[in-house]
């Protein structure tokens, strides 16, 4: 499971949940704008590696590094990753040239199950447990 937001030049995803407890940092997908600057890659990387239990090597920043969703339970670290994410929808919301009400994002986060939906998205359809 993952969150895509649309730009002008298509999707744009930062992450992937598995179902095998991992969620993947999709550094490799995201060389389009405005994360194709390896600068802006590095930026994300350093925010995440922000969070306690977080440790990306610099060299992921093209690849698609992996963490254990379980350093997430704690919920101010889990509060930290939206936090990041958030600021990823604000970096491509700042970029994209599409209307406003065409921007549709809805962020799910595991941990038991909980659902937010960030300020700026659009009405969507709602998480079912």
């Amino acid at each position: 499971m993952g969150t895509t937001f649309t730009v002008s030049e298509g999707g744009i995803y930062p992450f992937v949940l598995w179902t095998y407890g991992k969620l993947e940092i999709a550094f490799q997908w995201m060389q389009k704008p405005p994360f194709e600057a390896e600068s802006n890659r590095r930026e994300l990387l350093q925010r995440l590696n922000g969070i306690r239990g977080v440790a990306i090597p610099d060299s992921s920043v093209s690849k698609r590094p992996s963490l254990p969703l379980a350093i997430f339970e704690d919920p101010s670290r889990l509060e930290q990753l939206i936090g990041v994410l958030d600021w990823f929808a604000g970096r491509v919301r700042e970029h994209s040239e599409m209307p406003q009400e065409a921007r549709r994002t809805t962020v799910y986060v595991l941990s038991g199950v909980q659902s937010r939906r960030p300020s700026y998205a659009a009405s969507q359809p709602q998480a079912k447990p």
